[in-house]
């Protein structure tokens, strides 16, 4: 009886809880959260700027730009989540402008 009045007074305060609260996750949940934090919020504008003194910009710039491509498989098998038909779209358009941005200033013989 009070292993079943605990859990819905947990309930109740999952459901009660205001939008800045953070969520219930566990030790290691949270350091994966801040490794995720750190990685995106610093280390790769970091990376990028290093990658355009290396490479070349038309380069660099199709790189960047077939993140869509790789994502969506990556979020369909780690999470299981299916990609809609858009969001394929919506990563062809976003390749193929890198691609004509790139050929642009190319003289066709």
């Amino acid at each position: 009886l009070e292993a079943s009045m605990k859990k819905q007074r947990m309930e109740f305060d999952k459901a009660q809880r205001p939008w800045y609260a953070l969520p219930e996750m566990t030790v290691s949940s949270w350091i994966h959260v801040c490794f995720g934090v750190l990685f995106v919020t610093f280390l790769q504008p970091v990376l990028v700027v290093l990658a355009m003194f290396e490479i070349p910009l038309a380069l660099l710039l199709t790189l960047e730009s077939i993140g869509p491509l790789y994502s969506l498989p990556f979020s369909w098998v780690l999470q299981k989540e299916k990609p809609t038909f858009k969001a394929c779209i919506g990563a062809v358009f976003s390749v193929g402008g890198i691609v004509i941005l790139c050929f642009r200033g190319m003289v066709l013989k």
